[in-house]
Order: C-alpha cells, then structure tokens, then sequence
C-alpha cells in the first residue's frame, strides 16, 4: 500500500502535539469519542481457573473468573504506566489502576487506539513519583476527527505498516538472540585467578577458587554457566608470578589442580 496523500489545505488544531490537521477534519474531545470508566477490585474474581485476563496499568497480571466489560475497548493507564494504551478485543476485567473505554458508534475503535498512542501523556499527567491521570484529564483531551471511511482507509494503511516493523522487530529478535548463542559457545575457553608474589601466592588463587568460584550459587543454587564443568570454560588456571597451577573441573573445596609450570624441579 503506498503512502496516504498529503491534503491540499491544513488548519491549527490548536493542541500542540497535534499540529496542524486537513481542513476537511473536524476535532473532537474524548469524552464525545467514548465513555471512560473506572476498572474494579479483582480479589474476588482472580482465579487459577479464571479465563478472563485480568489487566493493570502494566499489562496482563492474572486470569478471572468473571468479566467487567465484554466488548472491544481501548485501556487508559489511571495510575503507574499511563503512556501505553491497550488495545482488547475480548471480555477482560481492568483493576482500579486501569480505565476501561466503551467506545461510541461514530468512532473507529482502531483509529481510537491509535489516535490514543499519539497523546504527548506528560503534559496531562499529576504526581511526579507515581504519574496518574483522572478521567476529567482524558475525556477533554482533543482528537482529529476525519471523516469514518478515511478513519478506515488510515487504519488499513497504519496496520500494514505497523505489520512490517513488528516484522521487523521479530527478525532483530532473532538475530540477537543467534548472535548471543554463538558468542556462549565460542567464548570463554579458559578461566585465570591472578596473584602476584609480593602480597599473594598461586596457594591464594587455589583457594580463591575452591571458596568463591563455586559451580552454583550457594544462595540462589543456579549455576554459574562460566564455572560449569564441560560447559564454557574448559580450563582453569590458578596463576601467580612464578607459578601455574590448572584444573579442568571446579568442585569446591574438591577441586583438584595440578602444576602447569615449565622449567626444572618439578615445574618450579
């Protein structure tokens, strides 16, 4: 599809991060758009066995048993994430830091939502450590307001372009991702413990070792990818000045290292 037209005459809309709009348009508030309307407690209806997403200002958290609303319907943060509106298109229950919009008939809900997006939220927003906004804020704020079949004919042309950078976003995943993998398994080969003897010996380095680079975490008991044994590193070296010690495997105190000294007198 290629890029909407320019229109030949622009007006002020007067709302600064709206900018100038077709002459052709008109503007409408929010609350002529869609009713806003509170979300609700979920403690009674959260459930294991619930089917209804369960949304807050920071997206899905929980399923319910029951709904609050059952018709498609753009989410507004009211407290926490307010800059990220939500699209729904299923029965849902929204909590108190949520508004729920039911959407009027001369508006489509798509071109709503994305009219929604462009809401410079800062400039309407209160409270500085945790940003909130009221419904009398949102249902005042101003939309362009294009006529239904070119609200249809922008939503089209918005859903296809915004479908190529999904797309997009889906491959840099990937690639990232591949990226990462590749780099875990070529790199590190060998790990090294540096002592110096004028303050340490390579016994420290030992030591250091079997104490404090232990194959899993003793507190949280997840391992520690580098120090697994056959995994990344394939060696360790316990190096001091005149001195080399390796281990192929880090048990704790059961480590066990042999000398990797050059020289005479047995590697010393």
């Amino acid at each position: 599809m290629t890029a909407l037209k320019a229109y030949p005459n622009y007006k002020p809309s007067g709302v600064e991060w709206l900018g100038d709009i077709p002459t052709v348009w008109s503007q409408k508030k929010i609350k002529y758009l869609a009713k806003i309307s509170n979300g609700a407690d979920q403690k009674e209806v959260v459930s294991e066995d619930g089917i209804y997403p369960v949304f807050g200002s920071g997206g899905v958290f929980g399923r319910a048993t029951k709904y609050l609303y059952n018709k498609p319907s753009v989410l507004l943060g009211r407290k926490g994430t307010i800059d990220r509106p939500l699209i729904v298109y299923e029965p849902f229950w929204t909590v108190d830091t949520m508004f729920y919009t039911k959407i009027f008939v001369n508006i489509n809900i798509k071109f709503f939502y994305y009219s929604c997006l462009c809401i410079e939220f800062d400039k309407y927003q209160f409270g500085s450590a945790l940003p909130s906004m009221t419904q009398d804020n949102l249902s005042n704020i101003f939309f362009a307001y294009p006529p239904p079949a070119e609200q249809a004919s922008i939503v089209k042309f918005l859903d296809i372009e915004c479908g190529k950078i999904d797309m997009l976003i889906e491959k840099s995943e990937k690639m990232v991702a591949l990226l990462d993998e590749k780099r875990q398994a070529v790199i590190p080969t060998a790990t090294a413990e540096l002592k110096t003897d004028l303050t340490q010996s390579v016994n420290d380095a030992i030591w250091q070792y079997k104490n404090d680079r232990q194959p899993k975490d003793p507190k949280t008991k997840k391992p520690e990818a580098l120090l697994q044994f056959k995994a990344r590193a394939l060696v360790h070296f316990a190096v001091s000045s005149d001195e080399v010690f390796m281990t192929t495997k880090l048990a704790g105190k059961d480590s066990f290292f042999l000398p990797f000294n050059l020289g005479h007198n047995s590697g010393k």
